[in-house]
Parts: C-alpha cells; structure tokens; sequence
C-alpha cells in the first residue's frame, strides 16, 4: 500500500474505536468506487459520522495522541481537521434534518471590498517580503453536504487495499447526489461550494 492508503487505514482504526457508524464519503468515496484507488491529486480522506454519536473533545485526544495534528474546529461547524504528514483528515459530522442527513460548516463571507484589500496585501507580501496579515470577514456564511437518509444506511463494508472500509448503502446515488450525473469523469478543478449538486445550508 502507498502512504495515502496507509493513512487511511490508520484513520480508520482510530474512528472504529469511537463509532461503528462510519463512512467514506466525498472525493476519497469517489476514488473508491469510480476508480477503485484514492484520487491521485487530493491529498484528503473524507469520512462522515453521526454528530449525536461521538464527543468531539474525544475525536480531538484519541487522534492528537496518536499524532495527528489538529487544524480545524469549530463548536458552530460540523467538521474536525487534521493533518498527518502531507495528509489531511476531514471528519464530517451529520446531522438528520427531515430527508437528509447535513453537515454545514461554517465559512468566511467575504465582501468585495475585502477581497480586492486580501489581493492587495498578497501582491504588497510577494513584492517587498512582508507578512502583512490577511483581513478577516466581518460576515460568516454557513454551506455544507446532504445526503439522502435513503441512500445512506444501513452501510455496507467493503474490502480496500486488503483491509475494511465502510460505504453509503447506495454509493452510486450519494455520488450523483454530490457530484451531478458526470461524477465519472474526473474533475480536478472540482469545487464544492461552486460546484457542488449536494450544497446544504
């Protein structure tokens, strides 16, 4: 196995010993199923939990003690991020809403004035070596992922790599649902908030 598949593995083992509801979800489940390999230019792992069914302060100290760094997490956005290496882990936490399970994250919403002020400091940084910091938006925008509860459980465990991975009960329609009809063919300027079918709020 290459890196990426061992740090998916050792990702997964770690989730398995908070909750047995786990699955691949997004660019790491379309690499599975379209590709039966991990999407060679995306360095995440993708996995969706149930939010009621695991503590987030004991996703943060079983995965910093086994030295995954944490880079993101917000009481108000339903994901945890870490990074391993050159690897990211983005943990997504579902919550049922009537049809769907969601996870919204929340995101910086960004005024013109403030984008066309962030350029400037970039051009003013990359041209006389400062560190001028970035403007933070004064807005925050709230997008996220859907799924269909139809197309979800009960899971299926399937065998990758030679070890156990879990998958939406219906993998094929969660990717139309995400991806569109095309979601075959690879994307690699793929954008969830522009391109998205799934975008939840």
């Amino acid at each position: 196995m290459n890196s990426k598949d061992l740090f998916l593995q050792k990702s997964i083992e770690l989730i398995t010993q908070l909750t047995s509801n786990y699955w691949l979800i997004n660019g790491t489940l379309l690499g599975i199923v379209r590709d039966n390999n991990q999407i060679k230019w995306d360095n995440e792992i993708d996995v969706g939990v149930l939010a009621d069914e695991i503590c987030r302060e004991d996703v943060i100290k079983l995965f910093t003690s086994n030295n995954y760094k944490l880079i993101g997490s917000i009481d108000s956005s339903d994901y945890i991020n870490f990074s391993k290496g050159e690897f990211i882990l983005d943990i997504n936490l579902f919550r049922p809403s009537d049809q769907y399970y969601k996870s919204i994250w929340e995101l910086e919403d960004f005024s013109i004035k403030e984008r066309i002020i962030n350029k400037i400091i970039l051009y003013v940084n990359s041209l006389f070596s400062k560190n001028i910091k970035n403007l933070e938006a004064k807005r925050k925008a709230y997008l996220g992922y859907s799924i269909p509860k139809l197309f979800l459980f009960p899971l299926i465990e399937v065998t990758y790599k030679n070890y156990k991975v879990q998958l939406p009960n219906n993998s094929e329609k969660v990717l139309e649902h995400i991806y569109g009809q095309n979601w075959q063919i690879p994307n690699k300027n793929y954008n969830w908030i522009i391109d998205g079918e799934n975008n939840a709020t």
